[in-house]
């Protein structure tokens, strides 16, 4: 068996996207620091049952405060339930659910050459879950909460 991806004719994409980003600059110290940045993105597809990896609704949320030696961001994200695999029969297709997912990021700068950060990757423990086109159970994947601690030295 040899599979292979192909560019399919026939489907249109129309959609929009979009994108706020706003540095709070003027509240009192030590709040300066603070922004926020968000998009959304919307997708309307022709055929949904053609075209893979297409989400209609997907938006993403940060918060971070960037001040002197210190960097902190908190990030948000959402897609909408979207084809995985098109169907080769007409319910064998497999469709990934709707999930969020929330990751946060902490850096200190200790010197002008050295740095120590530290990131937590799925902070919400999100698992991933497709179904097959007959709404039934196709697959669970939980690869868990990530903490990453890191360090950086420059010469």
């Amino acid at each position: 068996t040899v599979n292979a991806l192909e560019n399919a004719s026939g489907v249109t994409l129309k959609g929009f996207e979009l994108y706020y980003q706003q540095a709070f600059t003027t509240l009192p110290q030590p709040f300066g620091g603070l922004g926020v940045s968000a998009n959304y993105t919307f997708i309307d597809n022709s055929d949904p049952m053609l075209l893979t990896a297409a989400s209609k609704h997907k938006f993403n949320v940060t918060s971070y405060y960037e001040k002197g030696p210190v960097g902190v961001r908190l990030s948000y994200a959402w897609r909408g339930e979207y084809l995985s695999a098109a169907p080769e029969f007409p319910t064998m297709g497999v469709k990934t659910r709707a999930f969020g997912t929330l990751d946060g990021s902490a850096s200190l700068q200790l010197t002008d050459s050295a740095s120590l950060s530290i990131e937590a990757v799925n902070i919400l423990g999100t698992a991933h879950k497709t179904k097959w086109l007959t709404d039934l159970p196709n697959n669970y994947s939980y690869s868990g909460r990530r903490i990453l601690f890191g360090g950086r030295v420059s010469f």
